[in-house]
Formats: structure tokens, sequence, C-alpha cells
């Protein structure tokens, strides 16, 4: 029995050795193809789930902005086929210099449109701001009002505050006639408020049947009943030698900081409000908008971004979606005590909330959430996960974005964006952005455009 069984062990040892052996690139197709049938097996194997929208199938307009206005330091341009058009304002020069470029820009614009918003405000503060305030600050503006808390607000954020966002501010004001403090009142509101949001990220094998690298959606869910979305712009900062990346700012007119942008590192920023964070709230900080957007301006990798955080006099509690061209996306959890950074080996663990290999995604609910929406979206549509599924089948279907949306493609160096419609008259909201067309822009001719050549008003 014993030469029986060296006898066997012998030829077992002999067919093993005559096995042929995998080299590195063969293993590495194996591998990809693995992913690619198990995206095609997960697709297959998940429906939506509680999902209450429908898929939008409006045009996407990817035509080149057209000119509308130069001054010193600031070009202007029109974009998109839907009403109101967005507002393309590149400027160049310092901080000062922007920040009058865009006032001198918009002169015609900002004033009426700035005693607009802060109206709606002040009218609109049980709904629009309380509901995000410590008891303290909503008994403070019961008594003192909206403006107070804003200006205690910029008293608490001050030393804290790099001097270009002052400097920006200085320049709005003088560009286009309205005081300092109200563009920087207006710049701060966000610090109070947040909103709910969502966001996703996919690469790899979430997106092995496209032609990316990675795909990022940012939906920003707050107020469709306001006058914000009369005039949205998507700002870009040609920023001097020595002075950081270009980048843009998806947002509205006269607002100082980044709550939606992307860069020429490249790094596309998301932002949510953090609702369930139970630990110490402070005031005493940099505004959150302005570390967002000291990340467009500054950083090159997540891990850059990641740093400047944990680093950071950190105030309110939000999630931030950071993505990178490794192409990697984080989801940071961000209060004044804790940063927690999820990505694709440490990935949320709450019930309802599957996981998927190269894809990370929180939606607009308070989180953890009960809604399976957006999580059988992304599996239904995994592998196949671009900017054109995530635009049509994603945010409209989960009815995410309903303020507005930017959509993200690294490889492309494509941004596209939707806002919210006006409010029509004697109707009480705007049409949700995920139901209104999408403006494509391609990133790589924003960044390069060239300054103006107008010298003198």
């Amino acid at each position: 029995r014993r030469q029986v069984a060296l006898i066997l062990q012998e030829q077992e040892q002999e067919e093993q050795e005559e096995q042929p052996r995998m080299n590195s690139n063969q293993l590495s197709l194996l591998l990809v193809l693995v992913c690619f049938l198990a995206g095609h097996v997960l697709a297959q194997a998940v429906t939506p789930q509680n999902c209450k929208g429908q898929p939008n199938e409006l045009p996407i307009t990817t035509t080149a902005p057209t000119a509308w206005r130069e001054v010193p330091n600031g070009r202007a341009f029109l974009a998109g086929n839907v009403e109101p058009q967005i507002k393309v304002i590149h400027m160049w020069g310092t901080a000062y210099d922007q920040g009058r470029a865009q006032g001198e820009l918009l002169k015609d614009i900002l004033p009426e449109y700035m005693d607009e918003v802060l109206n709606y405000i002040y009218e609109q503060i049980d709904e629009v701001i309380k509901p995000y305030l410590p008891l303290k600050w909503r008994q403070m503006i019961e008594v003192n009002g909206t403006a107070a808390a804003l200006d205690l607000t910029y008293d608490l954020t001050k030393p804290y505050i790099p001097q270009y966002f002052i400097d920006e501010c200085h320049g709005i004001a003088d560009g286009s006639g309205v005081d300092f403090e109200t563009i920087l009142r207006l710049s701060l509101l966000p610090e109070l408020i947040q909103a709910h949001c969502s966001m996703v990220g996919a690469w790899g094998a979430a997106i092995a049947n496209t032609d990316g690298t990675l795909y990022q959606l940012r939906a920003l869910d707050w107020d469709t009943n306001g006058p914000f979305q009369k005039q949205p712009v998507l700002l870009v900062y040609h920023n001097e030698a020595g002075s950081g990346n270009t980048y843009s700012v998806v947002g509205y007119a006269g607002m100082v900081g980044a709550f939606t942008g992307f860069s020429d590192a490249p790094m596309g920023i998301c932002e949510k409000v953090w609702l369930s964070y139970e630990g110490h709230q402070s005031r005493v900080g940099i505004p959150w908008t302005y570390l967002l957007r000291d990340i467009l301006q500054w950083d090159h990798t997540n891990e850059d971004a990641v740093n400047r955080i944990h680093s950071a006099k950190r105030t309110c509690s939000i999630f931030i979606g950071l993505g990178d061209a490794t192409p990697d996306f984080n989801v940071v959890q961000y209060s004044n005590e804790v940063v927690n950074v999820f990505n694709n080996t440490y990935q949320p663990t709450w019930a309802a909330h599957p996981q998927y290999q190269d894809a990370l995604y929180v939606d607009k609910h308070k989180q953890p959430s009960n809604d399976p929406c957006l999580g059988s979206l992304i599996g239904t549509y995994y592998g196949d996960l671009d900017a054109t599924t995530i635009m049509r089948k994603v945010a409209p279907v989960h009815e995410t974005g309903d303020t507005h949306i930017a959509v993200y493609d690294y490889a492309a160096n494509m941004m596209y964006v939707s806002n919210c419609g006006v409010v029509p008259e004697g109707g009480d909201d705007g049409e949700p952005a995920y139901n209104r067309p999408f403006t494509g822009f391609n990133m790589t001719e924003l960044f390069a455009l060239q300054p103006p050549t107008t010298t003198t008003l």
C-alpha cells in the first residue's frame, strides 16, 4: 500500500507539473473577464426597487457655449438649450481681479438678484435654515434675525478663512455695486444649511462595459421654489502661476465657495449633509464650501484632499465625495471631531446598502437609509454606469438632484450639468433638475480658453 501511495503521489505531482501555468498577463486578462462576467450576472440579477421616478430621455446638448460679454480679466458665455441658460464666467488674475470680473460681467443682474435671494431666505427661515441648526442658533435667529446669524458665522470662521476668499468678495462687490456684507452673507449661507444630496462614484468593474475610467454623480437636493435657479453659473477660475489649478464651480451668481466642481487635476467634489451625526458640532473653523473649493484649487489626488480635511479646523457634519484621475472615488464622513474615509476596501456596512466592487454611493436620505432604490439601480446597471446611464436612468429614477446635478466623466474630461427650472408664475416649484435637459461641457476647451483682449470697460 505504501508503494502504491508513493506511485500515485508521484503521478499526481507529474500531472500538476504538466499543467500549463498562467503568466501575469494571462492572469490579468482572466481577472478582467471575471469582472466583466460578474457585472453582467449582477445586472441581470438586480432590478430597481422602490424607485418612483422615470428615465430622462431629453436631448443632451454638447455644443460650445456662445460668447456673451467681455471685461478686463473676464469673459462670459451662454450655454445650453434650456431656459435659463447657464452663464459660463471665465476669470483671470488675482482673487480680487477674478471677483471684480464676475461683478462687472453681472453688474446689471447681481443687485436685484442678491436682494431677491436674501429676502427669500429671510422669509423662508423656518423651512430653509432652522431645521439644520442647533437649538441655540435657532433661538438666536428668532430674536436677532438671519442676517445676524450669517454675520456671527463670519465672525466665528474669519480666523480660518484664507484672505483670497475675502479679496474675491470685495472684488465682486466693487465690480457689481452690491455691498460687501451682502456678498459675504450669501457666500456663507451653505455653512448654515448643508443639503440633502446623493453621490455616486463608479470605476473599474462597475463600468467594465464602457470606455471610461471614473464617472461621478453629484446631485444637489435642496430648494426648488426659490430664486436661486434664475441665475445658474459655471465659474471657471484661470489662476496665475503658483496660485493653484484651473478649476470650475457649478453654482449661482455672486456666491463664493464651492459645493459642486471639477478641476484640471482632475478632481471632482460632492457634498451631502450628515444628519445622523451625534457628536460635537462647531461653527468655529473654515466654512466647508471654502474647504471644498481649496480642494479644487490646490489638490491633485484624493490623498491630498483627505490630508487637507484631516488638518482643517472643521465645523458642521457632512459627507464629501472625492474623485481623482487614479481613478478612485472616496466618500468622507466629515465633522468637527470625526473623519471617516470610505473606499473600495472599507465600504459602508449599513443595512439596505448593498456593497459593490468599484462603486461607492450615498443616497439622498438620512443615513443609514432604508430606501433600496439607489443601491438597486447601481446593481441593475453595474458594468454600464457611464455618464449617459447616470443622467438618464439613475438620477431621475431615484429622483435625486432636484436643485442641480453634475456628472463628471474623467476619461473624456466632460462635465454634464442640469439646473432646476424657474418657478412658473402662480406655481409652487420649478421643474426638478433631474427631469430637465443636461448641458455637456468640454472641460479641456474651457480650461484652455485665452484671457480677454479688453483692457478697459
